[in-house]
């Protein structure tokens, strides 16, 4: 699992993506990979419009849709996982100061 709490996460900006009835569809030309990400999915990619961190993700997350704690570990870790194994998500800038 991610270990980067204040780190800084950016969607990658080489994929090509629109929204198709919330839905987020994406294509990385280099690879002819192709993802798709349902309505949840598309939330945690709009937030990475810019560089931010998986704590401000929470925060978030915690605010606007009140998931607890175990939600987040269990079911938006795993995902973010996914997303910066596959490319879409990427690393980017030095650690935030907490």
């Amino acid at each position: 699992m991610l270990n980067m709490d204040n780190k800084q996460l950016q969607r990658n900006q080489a994929l090509l993506a629109t929204e198709v009835d919330g839905e987020v569809m994406m294509l990385d030309i280099p690879t002819e990979r192709y993802f798709a990400m349902n309505k949840v999915g598309s939330v945690i990619w709009d937030f990475f419009d810019k560089p931010k961190t998986i704590v401000s993700l929470y925060e978030t997350l915690v605010a606007r849709y009140g998931i607890d704690e175990a939600i987040y570990d269990n079911d938006v870790t795993p995902f973010l996982d996914e997303l910066v194994q596959k490319g879409l998500l990427q690393s980017c800038g030095e650690p935030v100061s907490s």
